[in-house]
């Protein structure tokens, strides 16, 4: 009987670790978007303003770090969102079927989701383990870092939609609303 009960207790421990990595995740995302736009901004003000008034720097790094950086926002923020399924999608279908039908057709995407990024996960690790003998053209930083990005937000969207599929098989939670709608 103890046993039955300490499982919905480690479940609701595991899960608020998991909101408290998607809560880091997301802070920084919005690092990494301030980094990006805060480059960008630099080769703007370096490219028309500065060159206005005849003044001529170069400054390629900031490409290169915008675009980077990028990266790492979509599909860490990516991973972030499926925990609320977040994700774009199209939800017509389960909304029009009655209630269980459409529950299974939510599962159903969700299982296809997560196996899409599963095998991008394995795909991405391979990936960047091929990219530890390339450097970034200007900034020289190992491709590796660039290409962990989508084994990394694959993985943190395999976790989450997991608990989310979880959470809605045993905890109560109604996945065929999304979390835009369930807030509400």
């Amino acid at each position: 009987m103890t046993a039955v009960r300490e499982t919905p207790a480690r479940a609701l421990r595991a899960l608020g670790l998991l909101d408290r990595v998607n809560v880091a995740a997301g802070y920084a995302v919005g690092a990494l978007l301030g980094l990006a736009t805060i480059s960008v901004t630099y080769q703007i003000l370096i490219r028309f303003v500065l060159d206005h008034f005849g003044v001529n720097i170069a400054a390629p790094w900031t490409e290169e770090v915008a675009r980077y950086a990028l990266i790492w926002v979509v599909f860490v923020g990516a991973g972030v969102v499926c925990r609320y399924s977040g994700l774009i999608a199209v939800d017509i279908v389960p909304h029009a079927l009655p209630s269980p039908y459409g529950r299974y057709v939510k599962i159903a995407a969700i299982l296809v989701t997560i196996a899409f990024f599963g095998v991008l996960a394995w795909m991405g690790v391979e990936f960047a383990a091929t990219g530890s003998i390339e450097t970034s053209p200007v900034m020289r930083i190992p491709m590796t870092v660039v290409y962990l990005a989508v084994p990394v937000g694959s993985a943190l969207a395999v976790v989450n939609l997991s608990a989310l599929l979880l959470e809605g098989l045993f905890g109560g939670r109604d996945i065929v609303e999304t979390g835009s709608e369930a807030s509400e």
